[in-house]
């Protein structure tokens, strides 16, 4: 169910909390970003809920490096197709 939810949105940041090593396992092959083992410390939560914050926004900001980076190469080469095509006529 979880692999489910997370293909219908990736930016889904799935932790889970479970009292079975097996179900944990599965989990993170599944994609969640972490888990927990039941009974769940406020502390650890709270730790593990920061640490998915910063990697899910690691990966925004990834993201959007990689679409700037990809418009700014198109811009480029149509600049320089344009020259190019100029140049020979």
């Amino acid at each position: 169910m979880i692999r489910k939810i997370i293909e219908k949105n990736p930016n889904t940041i799935g932790i889970l909390l479970t009292s079975s090593e097996v179900s944990a396992r599965e989990a993170m092959d599944s994609g969640v970003v972490g888990y927990l083992m039941k009974p769940v410390d406020t502390e650890n939560l709270v730790l593990e809920l920061s640490r998915a914050l910063q990697r899910h926004s690691f990966r925004l900001c990834m993201r959007h490096a990689a679409r700037i980076i990809q418009e700014t190469t198109n811009e480029f080469r149509e600049q320089f197709n344009s020259r190019n095509t100029k140049a020979t006529i």
